[in-house]
């Protein structure tokens, strides 16, 4: 009994184990697969070859597309003091908020 027991513990572990190593491989080819097939978009390829990686790209994308040119080459971009220009700005809009509230509050 406890022989037939473990060999079909043993015949299942088998099974599950081929079944689950089988479908590792199929999705590792799949990605792979997919990574080789995959056009660049003209984004990702003025990314590569932008100074500084894509950070630079995408700053520079959304830039140009708030000014609305295109006949613009970003050489550098440099990093000012860590947040310090969104932390006023977020403390200016705080501030004003409260102040109209308090405005309509009084009228």
């Amino acid at each position: 009994m406890t022989d037939e027991l473990f060999l079909g513990l043993q015949t299942t572990l088998v099974g599950m184990g081929v079944t689950f190593l089988a479908l590792s491989l199929l999705v590792a080819v799949s990605y792979l697969v997919a990574a080789a097939f995959r056009p660049r978009s003209t984004l990702e390829q003025q990314a590569a070859a932008a100074p500084g990686g894509p950070p630079v790209a995408v700053i520079a994308a959304a830039v140009l597309a708030c000014l609305g040119q295109t006949d613009v080459r970003v050489t550098a971009v440099r990093r000012l003091e860590e947040a310090k220009a969104w932390r006023q700005s977020g403390r200016a809009a705080q501030m004003q908020a409260r102040r109209s509230t308090l405005e309509k509050r009084w009228r």
